[in-house]
């Protein structure tokens, strides 16, 4: 619900989602970069949301590489809504778990990222 929320632009209602899913557990890497993209870049706690986007990156090597696709994905989708800053974030969240070379995500990643 959180990240649906942040995608529709709805940035109040998914910050309720988020603190939600982080008090649940403060220390999952995907709340803590999608929560800093929030923060950062529509709610103007950019210092804040960045420490949280670098917090999730510095853990990015052990996450399993489903990730990295489920990142590519979402990247779309913010794409989709001409939100590229954010997309590019997805596939450098992406890119630290996974070499996207080596995948099919290069073909949206590492080609460009470009306003639809």
């Amino acid at each position: 619900a959180a990240f649906l929320s942040h995608i529709a632009d709805d940035f109040n209602l998914s910050q309720q989602y988020y603190l939600i899913a982080y008090n649940q557990d403060p220390t999952q890497p995907f709340i803590d970069f999608f929560y800093g993209l929030l923060l950062e870049y529509h709610l103007d706690e950019a210092e804040k949301g960045e420490a949280m986007i670098q917090s999730a990156m510095a853990v990015a090597p052990q996450l399993p590489g489903q990730a990295a696709g489920n990142l590519v994905f979402q990247s779309l989708l913010l794409n989709g809504r001409n939100r590229t800053i954010e997309a590019q974030r997805c596939c450098e969240f992406g890119s630290k778990i996974l070499n996207m070379n080596e995948t099919t995500s290069s073909l949206f990643c590492l080609d460009g990222i470009n306003p639809l």
